[in-house]
């Protein structure tokens, strides 16, 4: 067994108990791949069946609006999944997800995510947890844009996301905030400023 599975297999039992032999039958249906910077996993309206767990790299989701300008609204790292499926919207996909750096990922297709949620007993604790941490996700996202500043809102993602400033280019943390670079680069001033002084 790899080392990527060993931090796969360690995030999944946190969440879930599988034996050794359910554990090698699930590892056996998922696959190892690799993206380069730019590549895009997933893309909007077009079928996704699979589930990613992310060993190395970093990745944004984002949608196109009516205007064709991208809208950032969620990132996800290391040892995190993602995926753009809902078993309600016939696996669709949502939203598009764009690698930020060259990533490493485990993909889970159907097959595996059917033997966990369907043959195991156990199978929706982990799916419960995933839909739940979705959701809560999307809850913070629309509660904190109304009610944090965007200084507030800046933090909070570097909180989330370690080091995402040296990650991610800027007009991507910009859209995702909801602002110009130019606004951006101000609000970073400003937390240089208070951290100054604290």
């Amino acid at each position: 067994m790899t080392n990527h599975f060993l931090r796969f297999n360690s995030f999944l039992l946190k969440y879930m108990d599988l034996t050794d032999e359910e554990l090698n039958n699930f590892n056996k249906m998922c696959v190892i791949l690799d993206f380069q910077r730019k590549d895009i996993v997933i893309k909007e309206n077009e079928i996704n069946t699979s589930l990613y767990f992310i060993i190395n790299g970093l990745v944004r989701n984002y949608i196109l609006t009516a205007k064709g300008a991208e809208k950032t609204f969620n990132f996800r790292m290391e040892n995190m999944t993602f995926t753009g499926y809902s078993f309600y919207n016939q696996y669709f996909s949502k939203l598009n997800v764009e690698c930020m750096e060259d990533c490493k990922m485990i993909q889970v297709p159907l097959e595996a995510n059917l033997y966990i949620f369907d043959k195991l007993k156990r199978g929706e604790k982990l799916e419960r947890f995933l839909a739940e941490a979705h959701i809560m996700e999307l809850m913070n996202y629309i509660i904190n844009n109304h009610t944090l500043s965007v200084l507030e809102r800046y933090i909070d993602l570097d909180t989330s996301f370690p080091n995402i400033n040296q990650r991610v280019p800027q007009h991507i943390l910009a859209s995702y905030l909801g602002i110009s670079q130019e606004h951006l680069s101000r609000i970073k001033k400003s937390r240089m400023s208070i951290e100054a002084y604290s």
